[in-house]
């Protein structure tokens, strides 16, 4: 059975050649209007994988569609591209601050509008199918985690550039410095070999967030991002526990704890200036302390390019700022694992 779309534009043309351009692969429904719109979407709330929404039209446009979508929660439901023939930063960050998931830009480039759409209606799916998923298939934490990688892995590639193997490798680190402050401390630092396990096992998710990002943000190196963008991609940590929603019901409480504490709080910083709720020292969740700076190391051999040495220098620089005292020599103790994970899981080459 193929997904429903619809496809909402005041111009027949538009409407046609998207129609032509998607309905090889998903049943299309059109509007040739905001209200008429809302009235199919109220009428089959749960209907639709995808609204692809103009943003100029006569009567209700598109901003006033998306902003009552927005305060009626049908966007909890229903992700929405916009379409829009403007090329502007404040219309994208507009759409963007309503609540869009993603836009197009007319003419349409094929290519790009099969990708985004792709990438929505494989989101809304997995909104939509992973409480099923789980009562069906998930007889243990184990089956659970692989599961969700088994779903999430080919969108995370395709839409974040989150490969499985960043994935894997912070895992791994993440492990090791657990491990080693348990096995060091007196008291384990509240730690056990199990909840050792569940932190790794949650630590998975910790960027599930940014599948609710846009694309046209994630793909921007940080220094080319405006400050609304900036704070559009700072949403991750807190869209992800929205996304992490439908586990709740899960027997494992532990484990939906540490999904959430990791993909809100994997960004708080030591000294307060993090995000999402800016936690200073060890408010943050020691879960949460690990798989940041595990993610930080990743992304500094991995992204930019840093050598292991390198990364070791960057990361003591951010003593007291970024990481704990613990955290950071816990790190040194063990950097020589980090360095062996990293090889013997490295990054594929990127095909184009």
């Amino acid at each position: 059975m193929k997904e429903k779309l619809l496809i909402v534009d005041d111009a027949e043309l538009n409407r046609a050649v998207l129609e032509e351009l998607l309905s090889p692969e998903y049943e299309i429904v059109c509007a040739e209007s905001g209200r008429e719109a809302l009235q199919i979407l109220e009428q089959e709330r749960d209907g639709f994988s995808l609204v692809l929404l103009d943003v100029m039209m006569p009567g209700m446009n598109g901003y006033e569609v998306l902003e009552y979508m927005n305060f009626n929660g049908m966007l909890k439901r229903t992700p929405v591209i916009m379409v829009t023939a403007a090329d502007s930063a404040e219309d994208e960050e507009k759409c963007l601050r309503l609540g869009a998931m993603d836009f197009v830009r007319k003419p349409y480039v094929t290519d790009i509008v099969k990708r985004r759409v792709k990438n929505a209606v494989e989101l809304y799916r997995y909104q939509n199918g992973l409480e099923d998923v789980l009562e069906q298939k998930a007889e243990t934490l184990s089956n659970v985690n692989e599961i969700i990688v088994a779903v999430l892995t080919s969108v995370l590639e395709t839409k974040t550039e989150e490969s499985k193997e960043h994935i894997q490798r912070v895992r791994l680190y993440t492990r090791e410095l657990l491990k080693f402050i348990y096995e060091h401390s007196d008291d384990g630092n509240g730690l056990t070999p199990q909840t050792i396990e569940t932190i790794c096992i949650a630590s998975v998710l910790h960027d599930i967030g940014e599948l609710l990002i846009p694309e046209a943000i994630l793909h921007k190196e940080p220094g080319e991002l405006t400050d609304e963008e900036r704070l559009i991609w700072q949403q991750h940590t807190v869209k992800g526990c929205q996304i992490i929603e439908p586990l709740k019901n899960m027997e494992n409480k532990d484990y939906i704890r540490y999904c959430y504490n990791i993909c809100r709080h994997h960004h708080e910083k030591w000294d307060g200036s993090g995000f999402p709720d800016k936690l200073v020292g060890d408010d943050i969740p020691i879960c949460a302390q690990a798989v940041g700076l595990a993610h930080y190391y990743d992304r500094l051999v991995v992204t930019k390019g840093y050598s292991h040495e390198q990364a070791k220098e960057r990361i003591q620089s951010r003593l007291f700022r970024s990481f704990s005292p613990v955290l950071t020599e816990t790190f040194h103790l063990v950097a020589d694992r980090f360095k062996a994970i990293h090889e013997r899981n490295p990054e594929p080459a990127r095909t184009f």
